[in-house]
């Protein structure tokens, strides 16, 4: 809509420099530089109109649309894996990194697992 107006508008100033022109208020060579000019831009705009309403402004960026919105599910998934995702599984403990000798006053550790061997073994004795 708006190159459309802008195409309006430029052919009544055109329409205006010619009647200005007629009236001697511009020299006689003016009107015919201000025809050229009106014809090349009103070439582009329409040219632009019938480019834009021809391919659509959809069109041109359906794919990089379908591509984004493909990564924009792709890290949706991503992200709810990473939150059912422990980062650490299992126990975790802290040990003072003073007594480790480690540049660090905290150092996060696993917990060392329990032998399943002697839980199962525990849990037989206690069923005889």
């Amino acid at each position: 809509m708006a190159l459309a107006t802008q195409w309006a508008a430029f052919t009544g100033l055109w329409y205006a420099d010619m009647k200005a022109t007629a009236a001697g208020w511009t020299p006689m060579w003016y009107s015919q530089y201000r025809f050229y000019l009106s014809i090349l831009v009103g070439t582009c705009i329409i040219g632009t109109l019938a480019g834009t309403s021809y391919l659509g402004p959809s069109q041109s960026h359906s794919m990089a649309l379908k591509e984004l919105q493909q990564l924009r599910h792709e890290r949706e998934r991503r992200l709810k894996e990473e939150r059912d995702t422990p980062v650490a599984p299992g126990e975790v403990g802290s040990v003072s990194g003073e007594e480790e000798g480690a540049d660090a006053y905290v150092l996060i550790k696993h917990a060392p697992e329990k032998d399943k061997d002697k839980d199962k073994k525990k849990q037989e004795d206690n069923k005889e």
